[in-house]
């Protein structure tokens, strides 16, 4: 549409996509502007560096010696659920964003979902109800510093009104304690 409607030429398309957009008034505010490939680059930076840790973790042996008392203990799924949930937010206060809240503790709990035969989509739901919500209510995380500057106020002051942020971990660790309890009835073929 730029290039046929406005007359842009492909290298001003080209650096309207790496820079992004904008548009001032005639006072010099601005109007509307968008982001571009170049303001996303360091989410993008943060995601291929957590794959490499990761990578590098796995590779070496590093992962399995900082986690492999803990997950020869488990042996059901509402423990591995509660594992996975203690894991994912422990990352958070370690890390300073929410995606390596999720891809390291997936990646490292990943085997013991697949030797339990405990459903995937189990590790990802649990990774999301309690790393990816908590993210928000840690303030030196990248979520929160987010939520905070938007709304005007410290992560501490909407703390105890985000219900949902801090709630839904509770609930999540609360759901794999029960399971934990209960004994399932192994049915064949189930995974």
């Amino acid at each position: 549409m730029a290039y046929y409607v406005q007359g842009r030429s492909l290298a001003e398309i080209a650096l309207l996509l790496w820079n992004g957009f904008s548009i001032r008034a005639s006072d010099g505010s601005v109007l509307l502007q968008g982001g571009g490939i170049w303001n996303m680059f360091h989410v993008v930076l943060i995601i291929l560096s957590a794959g490499a840790l990761n990578g590098i973790l796995e590779a070496s042996g590093m992962m399995q010696r900082l986690i492999g008392g803990l997950l020869e203990r488990i042996e059901r799924e509402g423990s591995l659920l509660v594992a996975t949930a203690l894991t994912s937010i422990t990352a958070g206060l370690i890390f300073c964003n929410q995606t390596l809240m999720v891809l390291i503790p997936g990646r490292m709990l990943q085997t013991k979902y697949e030797e339990l035969r405990v459903k995937p989509k189990n590790l990802v739901r649990t990774l999301a109800d309690s790393g990816v919500v908590v993210s928000a209510l840690i303030p030196w995380n990248l979520h929160a510093i987010l939520c905070s500057t938007a709304m005007g106020i410290a992560t501490l002051t909407y703390w105890p009104y985000a219900y949902f942020l801090w709630m839904l971990p509770v609930l999540t660790i609360a759901m794999g304690l029960l399971r934990r309890t209960q004994s399932s009835p192994e049915v064949p073929g189930t995974y």
